[in-house]
């Protein structure tokens, strides 16, 4: 009897620790499901992370899950010089002010001097995000040889009105959309919070601090630029939705095991830094 009652007692045990596995397994198919209801929601409402608010990538069908990423053929009235920012067009702000006032015409937005200068400084930002996802290159020869040419096919087929969802999104044209500067009619709630984090990290100037700290304290100091730089595409986009992608902000902590997961071959650069440090200023 007592061997009865024992192996009672060890199903009993073992159905509900399935039940609970089960249990565990569900909440975390629902959290997912509604992150992602609350992102397509978020869509219609105007509610949008900064990352989404500011770059289209390639096409929106590419992305399973929903991301505020626009169709690139929506933007097909745009010209390419106010929504591609060049070498040239980020080399100042003169020519980031100038890129500014050709995209307000390209996208038909009414501002006048007062309420672009209010809303430079999150122009600028996205600005720089999109031509540097649009430019670096891994630092190993043969993966940058591989990105240049992928990009190439990615670009031909975008060309043509072609299907591109069976490429990696980082091999897709990234271009500037119409909430570029914050959101109509005022600038929404994320990018406002972004905007302050900038604000109060150029009164601190604590980006180059927390940058070296990072980074001399977790690679060699003969670590080259370009691979201290070659994080932002798999790190910066990753935190900064992350970061913003609802209305709490995750702890600092949360960031950096997100950041240093993100990062296991690649060094955390200064401006990924930025984005870890500007998600927790709100």
């Amino acid at each position: 009897m007592a061997r009865v009652a024992e192996s009672r007692l060890l199903r009993a045990a073992r159905n509900a620790a399935l039940a609970s596995r089960t249990a565990a397994a569900a909440a975390s198919r629902a959290a997912t499901m509604a992150r992602a209801a609350a992102a397509a929601a978020s869509l219609g409402s105007g509610v949008r992370t900064p990352l989404n608010s500011c770059p289209t990538r390639g096409r929106g069908e590419a992305f399973k899950m929903p991301r505020g990423y626009f169709c690139p053929s929506d933007y097909e009235h745009v010209p390419d010089d106010a929504k591609s920012p060049t070498d040239k067009d980020v080399e100042s702000d003169e020519a980031i002010w100038a890129l500014y006032e050709r995209w307000c015409k390209g996208f038909d937005k009414k501002r006048d001097r007062a309420e672009m200068s209010r809303r430079f400084k999150i122009f600028k930002h996205y600005a720089l995000d999109v031509h540097y996802l649009n430019t670096h290159l891994p630092p190993d020869p043969e993966e940058a040889a591989i990105y240049i040419q992928k990009r190439r096919e990615a670009k031909l087929l975008l060309s043509k009105g072609e299907d591109v969802s069976h490429f990696d999104e980082w091999y897709l044209p990234m271009v500037l959309g119409p909430f570029a500067d914050g959101g109509d009619p005022c600038i929404d709630e994320s990018s406002m919070r972004l905007l302050k984090a900038i604000e109060k990290m150029e009164k601190s100037s604590a980006v180059e601090d927390i940058s070296r700290v990072v980074c001399l304290g977790k690679y060699p100091e003969t670590q080259t630029l370009n691979e201290m730089n070659w994080t932002h595409q798999i790190a910066s986009s990753t935190i900064i939705s992350y970061a913003f992608a609802s209305p709490c902000v995750p702890s600092y902590g949360s960031l950096c095991v997100l950041s240093y997961a993100s990062v296991t071959s690649f060094s955390l650069s200064g401006h990924d830094v930025f984005h870890i440090y500007a998600s927790t200023c709100a």
